[in-house]
């Protein structure tokens, strides 16, 4: 969906009377302060939905045991010693979650160190015995692309119509909330009121299950070429 077309819809309806609306229209300085709240929402929603995945392959060395998935260690980017092999899709450092290491003869990892193989930080692998020299895919859950407003409302936010509703009502409780104030005694009545549409909202989509298939393609071996 369209940038523009999400701030139609909270023209119509969650900032409709608030001083981010004139003759119909979102203010245009108040634009950035929307997308902003646009960037947490989208955040938010994929962080706590698997919305989408991504994959990024790994020079795995003998000699190397720990391997930090960074974009200073990409060789798109000409680092020294990098390991990310990028070339063809940049890595952009937008992983949010580990899901499934599998190394080039399509023998897959557990990441609790079983395999031989943990995760010391959501984005950092380390093998607990001398690793096998080899291309690993990494599968893992991504952040969405950040909306970045530079005057034009023709830019693509990057959610599934599905999740809409939900991220309106996120941006609007953002807009209701009492700047500074934390308390909930203190919370005013609709950004309350817009926080419990969140929630509901997200229950609903989390009853309907849906999200995207966890499962690896095994054919990205192919793709590239590693078997």
């Amino acid at each position: 969906m369209k940038l523009g077309e999400i701030l139609d819809l909270l023209v119509s309806s969650e900032l409709a009377n608030l001083a981010y609306v004139e003759n119909n229209q979102i203010v245009e300085s108040k634009i950035p302060n929307i997308v902003n709240a646009i960037n947490l929402g989208l955040i938010k929603l994929y962080t706590r939905f698997k919305l989408r995945k991504d994959y990024l392959f790994l020079n795995v060395s003998s000699t190397i045991d720990t391997y930090e998935l960074i974009t200073s260690k990409t060789v798109s980017g000409n680092n020294v010693g990098a390991y990310i092999l990028d070339t063809d899709k940049p890595y952009t450092g937008n992983l949010l979650e580990v899901l499934t290491v599998i190394s080039s003869d399509g023998a897959g990892y557990n990441l609790d160190g079983s395999d031989g193989l943990c995760l010391l930080k959501t984005n950092t692998l380390k093998f607990t015995s001398t690793p096998t020299a080899a291309i690993y895919t990494v599968e893992y859950l991504a952040l969405p692309d950040k909306v970045v407003y530079v005057g034009s409302t023709a830019i693509e936010v990057n959610l599934p119509d599905a999740y809409i509703s939900a991220l309106l009502y996120f941006i609007a409780s953002r807009f209701m909330s009492p700047v500074g104030i934390s308390f909930d005694a203190n919370r005013s009545s609709m950004d309350v009121n817009y926080i419990q549409r969140y929630e509901a909202e997200c229950q609903q989509l989390e009853s309907k299950g849906i999200d995207i298939d966890l499962s690896l393609d095994n054919s990205l071996f192919y793709q590239r070429g590693f078997i």
